[in-house]
Parts: C-alpha cells; structure tokens; sequence
C-alpha cells in the first residue's frame, strides 16, 4: 500500500514536472520513507493518548528512533512489516512498564550494560534497505557510543531520583535498538 500511495505521489509531480524522471526512484524512496514516518508516528500517538503514557513514549521514541538512525541494524523488508513490527514492540513495551514492579525495574535496567557493549561493538550496522555513505559511518559510530552512553546516564539518573518507569523504558529501548543489531549482525550485515 505504502509502495503504491509513494509511485502515485512520485509519478504525479514528474507529470507536472516538478521532478525530472531521472529521480522518479530516489523520490519513491524518500516518499516510502515520509509516509511510513508518519504512518508510524500516527499510531503511536494514538496509543499514547489512549494508554495515558505521554512521557514514557516520548521519551521511548526520541530515545529509541535517534538512536537506530546512528546504530542502523535489522530492517523489515516492507513498510507494512516495519509498522507492523514498530507497533508491536511499542504496545509490548507499554505492556511491560505497567506490569513490572520497582524491584523488577531495577533488574531490568540491568539490561543496559549487555546493550551498550552490544551497540559499542557492533554499530553502525549498515542495512540494503537503509544505505549509508561509507564517508558517514565513522560519525555514526561515534554518534552511536555518545548517544549510547547517555541514555545509560539518563537510566541511572532515573534510577537515583526514583523514576523508576522512565528508566526502564529507556533501558528496554537500548536493548531493543541491540537485539536490532544482533539479528543484522547475525544475518550477515556490515560492520
């Protein structure tokens, strides 16, 4: 559906001339992109505001979708299956936060260690789908670690001043982003 809406948005404005044929393909990308950005970004506001977790999904996201832009990792062959996936793991999430005690929370938080030697490992990891000039990936790598690393600072600032719920969302969100690593990593992508 989104592939289709993207040609059909892309073929209209070559056929008002707005962009020369040549760019038709680099068009239909950038609109696959927009739209699944905003398909995406849709249902997630539409289940924060009904679950009543506005600071843990902002919080999730600006965290969680920064980071994956610098780290790359695994990559859904479809838009319909990127939302898919991108939904799921945010309901599982909000699933996770209101079920798990303090205690809990803090165990979980023990997440993030795995994950920040995972992502300093590992990333950049470059996907087909989500090309990256190689003169980038240093930067990434380096956005990648200082991002990384504080969030981790974030958790454990959480963690002292007893925000308990933001801390884990947070640690669940970089573990997220290296268990995305992982499975690229396992599936043969660059490093």
């Amino acid at each position: 559906m989104i592939n289709r809406l993207s040609k059909s948005i892309a073929l209209f404005f070559s056929q008002k001339n707005i962009i020369s044929n040549s760019e038709l393909d680099s068009y239909i990308y950038g609109f696959q992109l927009l739209l699944s950005i905003i398909l995406n970004l849709s249902a997630i506001s539409l289940i924060m505001i009904y679950s009543g977790k506005i600071k843990e999904t902002i919080l999730y996201i600006a965290s969680v979708f920064i980071l994956r832009h610098h780290t790359g990792g695994y990559h859904a062959k479809t838009p319909e299956r990127c939302f898919i996936m991108t939904i799921g793991v945010y309901i599982l999430i909000l699933f996770i936060i209101s079920m798990v005690t303090v205690k809990l929370s803090i165990i979980i938080s023990g997440l993030l260690l795995p994950a920040l030697i995972v992502i300093i490992k590992f990333a950049p990891i470059v996907h087909k789908n989500n090309p990256v000039q190689e003169s980038d990936l240093y930067r990434h790598r380096q956005y990648s670690v200082i991002i990384s690393i504080l969030i981790a600072c974030s958790v454990i600032i959480f963690v002292l001043v007893k925000q308990y719920t933001l801390s884990l969302v947070l640690s669940l969100g970089i573990f997220q982003v290296s268990i995305s690593l992982l499975v690229e990593k396992i599936k043969g992508g660059d490093a």
